[in-house]
Parts: structure tokens; C-alpha cells; sequence
């Protein structure tokens, strides 16, 4: 420009000013993409923000684009669009009914209370242990974890004497034992021991020469 008689600003207000347009009154959101695989719950899942969202059931198995903003989330099969979800970040799941199965939609239903509340039905013991381990599920391992523990649970609760199932609840319990197959396999113990074995009572302490005492350690 320093060739020309006139600066940029007046090169701005004589050519260019007149041709702007007004900006718009929502933001440009920019859009990523992602290619996936609609898994066998019906559900895509979008792995930077760790959250899945339904899609027609019928579409189980499909190769799936997602075309998300920072807002929302689309889903495309075969180019057409067949989802549409509002974005969520963090574990979990965002599900509309019609699109799910339904035993999908069973399995969704779920939560901590719903196996709390079943179990409370059947079995106070059991109840309290299964409170328990949802309790100590950590941050890394949401509810979902624990729906078929408390499947095997409640199934072994018809299977076994309510009175050794019982006890095997309360056993688990004080140990932190959240498995159905720990709890399968104390039960049968349970059930398998004789009286003489007494093994679930602890010992008197025993008075012996060696044995030095609290007032050694003070």
C-alpha cells in the first residue's frame, strides 16, 4: 500500500464496507466426526467423551458416522440421519425408548435401587450386601458393572436354604466379598460343614508362654 494514495482504512470504508453482511445470531459450531459400529445393545459409542446413545435396534451391527458439535450429536446410517441426541460427557448412557428392544429397554430400566428394592423383597441379608457393593463401587466403576452380580444373586437366593444363603450373605458382607460366585461358594460351604467344625466361630484367645501381651508394645 505504499505505493497508492490512500490507506487501508480508507480502501476498507470506499470498496469493502458496503458488500459486509451481519453476523449471525448463533455461533459457527465446529463438527468432528467418528466412525463406529452400533454394538449389540443398540447403542454407538462416541469414545472422547465415553457415552453411548441409542439408535434403532434394527440397526444392530451397522457401520455408523456421528457428526457431533460441542451441543449435539447425530447419527448417520447409510447416509441417512437416524439419531439425534443432545451431548453428554462422562460415562453413561443417553436412550430413547423407541429405539430400544425389548430386553434392551429392560436392561436400561435398571439401577441400584431396582436390585435394592428386589432384593429387600426377599432377603434382608441380601439386601445389605448388595447395598454394600454398590457402597464401594468407585468412580471407575459405574452401577452397570454390578447388574449381573445381582442377577447371579437373587437367582442363588431361590436356589439355596434361606438360612445358610442367609448367613453366606452376611459372611460376604464383613469381608467385602461383591461376587456371586464368592457368595455361591460360602453358601456351599456353609451347607457342606458339620457341627463339629464350628468354623464360623472365632476361638477363645489362648494363654501361652510366648504370648507377650499388649503391655509389651507400650
Amino acid at each position: 500500500m505504499q505505493q497508492r494514495a490512500y490507506t487501508r482504512e480508507e480502501h476498507f470504508h470506499a470498496v469493502e464496507r458496503m458488500t459486509l453482511k451481519e453476523l449471525p445470531e448463533t455461533p459457527y459450531l465446529m463438527k468432528r466426526y467418528a466412525d463406529v459400529t452400533v454394538q449389540q445393545n443398540g447403542h454407538v459409542y462416541l469414545s472422547c467423551d465415553k457415552h453411548y446413545y441409542s439408535v434403532p435396534y434394527t440397526l444392530i451391527g451397522c457401520t455408523a458416522k456421528i457428526i457431533f458439535t460441542a451441543t449435539l450429536v447425530k447419527v448417520f446410517v447409510k447416509g441417512n440421519q437416524v439419531a439425534v441426541h443432545k451431548r453428554v460427557r462422562g460415562y453413561g448412557y443417553t436412550s430413547l425408548d423407541e429405539h430400544l428392544a425389548s430386553n434392551t429397554l429392560a436392561f436400561t430400566k435398571r439401577s441400584a435401587n431396582y436390585y435394592i428394592d428386589r432384593a429387600k423383597s426377599v432377603s434382608e441379608a441380601l439386601c445389605a450386601l448388595i447395598e454394600g457393593m454398590f457402597a464401594s463401587s468407585r468412580a471407575n466403576c459405574p452401577p452397570e458393572y454390578y447388574y449381573k452380580t445381582c442377577d447371579m444373586m437373587l437367582r442363588l437366593q431361590r436356589d439355596y436354604n434361606p438360612s445358610y444363603f442367609d448367613r453366606a450373605c452376611e459372611i460376604c458382607l464383613e469381608n467385602s466379598l461383591f461376587t456371586g460366585k464368592k457368595l455361591e461358594n460360602v453358601t456351599k460351604t456353609l451347607m457342606q460343614a458339620t457341627p463339629e467344625d464350628n468354623w464360623l466361630t472365632a476361638p477363645d484367645p489362648t494363654d501361652h508362654i510366648n504370648m507377650r501381651g499388649s503391655l509389651f508394645f507400650q
